[in-house]
Formats: structure tokens, sequence, C-alpha cells
């Protein structure tokens, strides 16, 4: 999806997507989805972020943060069996230093999203809130003046997106929208 978004630039130059997951099996998971979906402006690197081999900056980066899953119970009930309370800890602990390294790449002016698919404080708004506090040259955007009518529904005061299952009828998602000066 972010291939395509990426799309033309202004200058109408091709926008281009750098896609870095270490998990094993990513690299044919995402050349799977790649093939179906027709996008070829994609490079993926099988390697962490910090292992990532370039000094470029970029307009935006979407931080899809390991979590614990919660908010897909109703479709993976197993998780809550998996699940212990210290879990939450250690995964905001590195949540919050993947949303560091990744802030280190933004250009000034260019975009950091940050997104789980839980629905615990501990996992998102805490991460968030200790990043900005430790970063003051990022800002939080108030989005509900800017965001498309289908999304303000879904957007509390600080314009951060939630999903709840109850509500929404899908899986429990968090995003935060934060902007670099």
């Amino acid at each position: 999806y972010a291939a395509r978004l990426a799309g033309r630039g202004p200058g109408g130059e091709n926008g281009h997507v750098i896609a870095v997951d270490p998990a094993r099996g990513a690299r044919s998971r995402v050349a799977l989805t790649l093939e179906a979906s027709g996008q070829e402006n994609v490079e993926f690197h099988a390697c962490s972020l910090r292992q990532l081999d370039t000094d470029d900056d970029f307009d935006a980066v979407l931080v899809d943060a390991p979590c614990s899953g919660l908010g897909t119970l109703r479709q993976n009930p197993e998780i809550r069996w998996r699940r212990q309370p210290s879990d939450l800890t250690d995964l905001a602990s590195r949540q919050g230093e993947l949303l560091q390294l990744a802030a280190e790449r933004v250009a000034p002016g260019g975009v950091l999203v940050y997104s789980t698919c839980t629905l615990v404080d501990t996992e998102n708004d805490a991460v968030v809130d200790r990043f900005l506090a430790e970063n003051d040259d990022f800002t939080e955007p108030v989005a509900n003046d800017e965001a498309a009518a289908c999304l303000q529904p879904l957007l509390d005061a600080r314009g951060r997106l939630r999903t709840f299952p109850h509500l929404h009828g899908c899986d429990g998602f968090f995003a935060a929208r934060l902007r670099r000066r």
C-alpha cells in the first residue's frame, strides 16, 4: 500500500519505498505481496533498522512496531495465553528504541508514523508520549483538520487513530503521526 501511495513525486519522479524487516520469512512475504500488487518501487532489506546501510533521510517513515497483538484477540484468541504483564514492559522498551531509530532517518519536515495492533496504553500512548518528551524536534500536529472525512471518527482529540473491534468491526489498531521540525 505504501508503494502505491508513493506514486509520483511533485517533480514527476517515481516515489521509492525502502522496507526493512529482520523477521525470518519476511522477504518471501513481501515478495508475494509485491507480485500480487504489481508494485516495483520497493527495495527490501532483511535486516534491522540499525543495520540498514544508508545515510539517506526520508520524507516519511512508518514504524509498524512489533507488539503484543492484543488488538487482534477476536481473530487470535490464543494470544491471551501467550502474554504476560512483563511482556508489555519489554515490548514498550523495544518499541521506544525502534521509534527513536526510525526518527533519526526522518528528514526535516518529514512525517513519522508509529502504529501497533494493540489497544494497550503501555505500547501506544506511553511510547509516543515518552518519545515526544525526549525529542523536541518532533511535534504531533492535530490531524483532525487534515484527515480525510472517513478517518475523523477514528481519531481522538490529539489526532491519534484508534480502532476498536466492538465499535468498528475490525481489529484494534493504534497510530500516531509525528512531524519533524
